[in-house]
């Protein structure tokens, strides 16, 4: 049943977006806006992120309470930071954070909304709340196969690593063809090649 919720999830803004891709940008909805970001956020090549980063601006201006079009633009400056501004992010955490605290204010019971919030808080000084934001949005919606993916990345690095290989599973179960994917193999991997056998006696995994 998860794996079905999830898949209708994912088809839905694909499906939107091939729709919409003809129409005129000033005269996109806020809903119409944010399911074209949403098509191009996980796509390669910061072109297409700068692009979603635009469609989710579009949308937070019409409907400023639209929780899930702050948690996309926020997750853009988490791709922006990982393609090119890693090693001088600039403004780009803090305007991340921001997008994300937006989308909570506007909707605290959104899952995407805590995912944003728990990558932002990732990359700040207040890391360790991290998980905590995490977990909260796959309790609100146990089949967020990229909630899962989050966590099993987060707990890769950070441990503990029986963690990070049960929300890789986890999100590998729901979506064998998630955005994400990758990142729950490399996590999952990561961990049990390298990390989980320093912190796990041999005896213990045979």
């Amino acid at each position: 049943m998860g794996r079905i919720v999830h898949e209708i999830e994912r088809q839905i803004p694909r499906n939107e977006a091939d729709r919409l891709r003809l129409a005129t940008p000033r005269d996109l909805t806020a809903w119409q806006a944010f399911h074209l970001g949403s098509s191009l956020l996980y796509r390669r090549g910061i072109a297409n992120i700068e692009r979603a980063q635009s469609y989710f601006q579009h949308a937070v201006a019409i409907d400023p309470d639209f929780a899930r079009a702050h948690a996309g633009l926020s997750h853009t400056y988490w791709w922006l930071l990982l393609q090119r501004t890693l090693h001088d992010p600039g403004d780009a955490p803090q305007l991340m954070r921001q997008s994300a605290e937006a989308a909570i204010d506007a909707d605290p019971d959104d899952p995407s909304a805590n995912l944003a919030m728990g990558k932002a808080l990732s990359l700040s000084k207040q890391r360790e709340q991290s998980p905590e934001w995490l977990e909260r949005a796959v309790d609100l919606s146990p089949s967020y196969a990229m909630g899962h993916t989050q966590i099993a990345a987060f707990h890769a690095f950070a441990g503990p690593y029986e963690d990070a290989m049960k929300h890789g599973e986890i999100a590998l179960s729901l979506s064998q063809r998630a955005p994400m994917r990758y990142y729950s193999l490399s996590g999952w991997n990561f961990s049990v090649r390298f990390l989980l056998p320093k912190a796990v006696p041999k005896r213990a995994l045979h």
